[in-house]
């Protein structure tokens, strides 16, 4: 090995290699190379995973090449006893939709909370979805019901109410928005005024 890069790559492939055996060790089969996924306007996607470790040294250069300062620092860490912990064990989940695939990581924790192994499940889900959206909609349009303008929740004319928002967004009226609705067991118009003030 004779350039920085050779030595980066080498010490590189022996971290992965501890990485991979960690993994294998911890996780076995897990997670399901594919699993599903419900937007919140109840569409379904599909997401195909792999795994990853979010290491405590930088396992990664910025500049064209690594430096001698680079090389170093993975060879210490390569040559290490490498303390891994499951907290940070990542999922990396390549969501699949119709219009548009993103990919990031999740913890094995937000894994489970979001995405269904089982198609069949994430199609119930999708389907609750549609039909709370669709009744939802009805109850808003009969005018018996208002969405809040901070938490998105529908709710009884009852449990809303009006409240202005003073931002630089409503300019054309005085920097003050229309009477917008607002939970009124909850401080959502107050949270909606600070998000607006940054």
């Amino acid at each position: 090995m004779k350039t920085n890069l050779e030595k980066w790559n080498h010490y590189k492939a022996i971290v992965k290699q501890k990485e991979q055996a960690y993994l294998e060790k911890e996780l076995g089969d897990y997670p399901e190379k594919i699993v599903w996924g419900v937007h919140p306007n109840g569409s379904m996607f599909q997401v195909t995973t792999g795994t990853c470790y979010r290491h405590d040294v930088k396992v990664y250069f910025f500049t064209k090449k690594p430096t001698r300062k680079d090389v170093e620092r993975i060879e210490n860490y390569a040559l290490s006893d490498i303390q891994f912990s499951k907290d940070k064990i990542r999922i990396v989940c390549k969501e699949i939709s119709e219009k548009y695939t993103t990919e990031g990581q999740r913890t094995v924790e937000e894994f489970e909370l979001i995405y269904y192994k089982d198609k069949i499940e994430a199609e119930k889900t999708a389907l609750k979805t549609t039909e709370r959206i669709r009744t939802e909609k009805e109850l808003i349009e009969s005018g018996s019901h208002h969405r809040c303008c901070y938490c998105r929740s529908v709710k009884t004319k009852e449990n809303i109410r009006f409240d202005t928002i003073f931002s630089p967004n409503w300019a054309s009226s005085g920097g003050q928005s229309p009477p917008r609705p607002y939970c009124r067991d909850k401080n959502c118009a107050g949270n909606d005024q600070m998000a607006h003030e940054g």
